[in-house]
């Protein structure tokens, strides 16, 4: 079975990439739809097929019962995700069933999410993508878990992730403090990355928040960086740090 990469308002099918591939990463053939998986499995999309797909044995099926049911915005099929959701063993179905939950509007699912987004034993990118889908419905919760995963990480994959997750959050001010030295943490591992994606990104999330305890560490990144497009973003962070 192939990856399904659909969107529902920023929904993506973290199931297949993670639980099929071990990865992330999608295959190179053209993914299949929600539907077109669900017809693999003998899942018809009526409500009632969905909801007892629910309580099907293999753990991804019922994971996209419940997307399925989200895109359909079935809200009479909460009661029933909500069930599936309390039952749920398998880490990734119990996110994608906390999404369809937090996309249908019940707080149930939103606060499943920040759980998922809070509990450290679980994998950084299982936590990290349930903090971007509680940004389907503005919620700001998991900004702190988020910081302490960007503060902690090495790999620029989810440092990337951290900080779109902290660029799109639209944290109030009171949220992002000038004394806070775990974000600031994050941000300094971020700007030292050997990847130049992440690095941009760390640069301008300074600017964006106007962290000025970090207007040194902009400075010495200037005249080490090598990468043009790194380098305009942190000469537009020292510009705005300067105007403060």
């Amino acid at each position: 079975m192939n990856c399904n990469v659909r969107t529902i308002a920023r929904f993506m099918f973290f199931a297949c990439a993670m639980s099929l591939t071990g990865t992330r990463g999608l295959r190179s053939q053209a993914p299949e739809t929600i539907k077109e998986a669900l017809a693999k499995a003998g899942v018809k999309r009526d409500s009632s097929s969905l909801i007892d797909a629910l309580g099907n044995p293999k753990p991804l099926i019922r994971g996209l019962a419940a997307m399925e049911l989200a895109d359909q915005y079935n809200t009479k099929a909460i009661p029933a995700i909500e069930h599936a959701l309390s039952n749920e063993t398998d880490a990734i179905q119990r996110l994608n069933m906390a999404a369809a939950l937090n996309l249908l509007g019940d707080p149930f699912g939103t606060s499943a999410l920040v759980a998922i987004c809070d509990d450290s034993l679980l994998s950084d990118d299982l936590r990290l993508e349930a903090a971007e889908r509680t940004l389907d419905i503005k919620n700001i919760r998991c900004a702190q878990a988020v910081k302490a995963i960007l503060a902690k990480s090495e790999m620029p994959s989810l440092q990337s992730q951290a900080l779109i997750y902290l660029t799109d959050a639209r944290l109030p001010p009171n949220t992002v403090a000038t004394t806070d030295t775990l974000f600031e943490s994050g941000l300094r591992r971020a700007l030292h990355s050997m990847d130049a994606e992440t690095r941009r990104k760390s640069a301008l999330c300074v600017g964006k928040f106007m962290i000025s305890a970090m207007k040194k560490d902009i400075a010495a990144a200037i005249l080490i960086e090598h990468d043009s497009s790194v380098k305009d973003a942190l000469v537009l962070t020292q510009k705005q740090l300067s105007e403060k």
